[in-house]
């Protein structure tokens, strides 16, 4: 559980506001994004979209994350845009990352914040079907789910936030090591780097959370819940064989007839 919720209910200590905060110590594991590139077949990919209505200098960043989840039950981030975007910009950085971490088997599933979806959405859809490259768009509620009641009132961005903190605990959350990108600005930063030290090592008290705010969707009961994990590969060649032994066949479609396994 959340680490104020445990100090409060169950030692009976509860804690300052001001004393929240993640710590280094629990993102000491870091990927690499080509390793993982090259490697993506072995993970589910996902991608959270937190997106921005304006394209000023004092706005919200648009954040974008690449999230592929492991038969180690981790949450891998090889790839991410933080960025200041307008709506075709948003739409085209979409279909990058859509494209870049596609594998064999599976097409990224994008969770969109609800908000801001509506106005996003008919553009992604409209290229969706000049390009003939579909995948599935859903929209993320921003008010947390806790069993079949929704939350209300309060500060629920700061709730949604907070309960990524048992994950980043347990470091079932694991960065890239360095996410380098051109900006609005036309500089090119560690986007990667930019979030941690702005938003991760900041919170509660960073001028921007749209990072971490897009990263919550992994522990939420709506969208969480539809973030699976892969079997191993012990595991898969394990049914493979299983399933040969059995003299199992499946449909092959370029023959148009069932295949042994």
């Amino acid at each position: 559980m959340v680490g104020f919720v445990w100090a409060a209910q169950m030692m009976c200590n509860p804690m300052e506001t001001s004393f929240i905060h993640f710590l280094d110590e629990w993102i000491v594991e870091r990927c690499d994004t080509s390793d993982m590139l090259a490697h993506k077949d072995d993970y589910n990919p996902y991608i959270l979209v937190d997106p921005a209505n304006t394209k000023t200098k004092d706005s919200d960043y648009t954040a974008m994350i690449v999230i592929l989840t492991g038969s180690d039950r981790k949450f891998y981030v090889p790839d991410i845009s933080y960025d200041k975007l307008n709506p075709s910009e948003r739409r085209d950085r979409l279909f990058e990352l859509v494209n870049k971490w596609t594998n064999s088997h599976m097409k990224p599933h994008v969770f969109y914040e609800s908000n801001s979806m509506a106005a996003d959405l008919h553009m992604i859809q409209e290229k969706q079907a000049e390009t003939k490259n579909f995948f599935t768009v859903t929209a993320a509620s921003t008010k947390p789910r806790i069993g079949d009641r929704r939350m209300t009132g309060g500060n629920l961005k700061f709730e949604r936030i907070m309960q990524l903190e048992p994950l980043f605990r347990a470091h079932r959350v694991v960065f890239a090591e360095s996410v380098k990108k051109v900006n609005y600005e036309g500089r090119l930063i560690d986007m990667m780097q930019q979030v941690i030290d702005n938003e991760y090592r900041a919170f509660p008290f960073s001028d921007h959370d749209d990072f971490l705010d897009a990263l919550s969707r992994i522990a939420d009961l709506d969208t969480g819940t539809m973030m699976s994990f892969p079997d191993s590969k012990d595991s898969r060649e394990e049914l493979i064989a299983y399933y040969r032994r059995q003299n199992a066949k499946v449909f092959d479609i370029d023959s148009g007839g069932y295949q042994p396994w």
